[in-house]
């Protein structure tokens, strides 16, 4: 269910055509989405600094960049995020298999 919530609501898709993606066109499709959002928080990054940009109390103030707004993943939050997935997919499949 987990991955048809996530074909339904995230990626718009409807049952037939989750029904013919294959697990690789799935990947593929949530890949695409990741970056969609990286964009989407770039550009939202893009808005917020230049409002600072522009309301600054002395001029003397340092400029923000966008990616001073933009949360950089590390290695080790790569790690903790892949952990906690393995996590919840081994707990799946112990449900799934009592």
């Amino acid at each position: 269910m987990e991955l048809w919530s996530i074909a339904r609501y995230d990626l718009g898709l409807g049952w037939e055509e989750f029904e013919l993606l294959t697990p690789a066109m799935f990947q593929a499709l949530c890949k695409r989405r990741n970056i969609r959002i990286r964009y989407e928080r770039y550009a939202h990054a893009m808005t917020a600094s230049a409002v600072y940009n522009v309301n600054r109390a002395n001029r003397d103030d340092r400029l923000l960049m966008p990616m001073d707004f933009v949360r950089v993943e590390t290695p080790e939050d790569r790690r903790k995020d892949e952990e906690e997935h393995n996590r919840r997919a081994l707990g799946k499949f112990l449900e799934i298999h009592r």
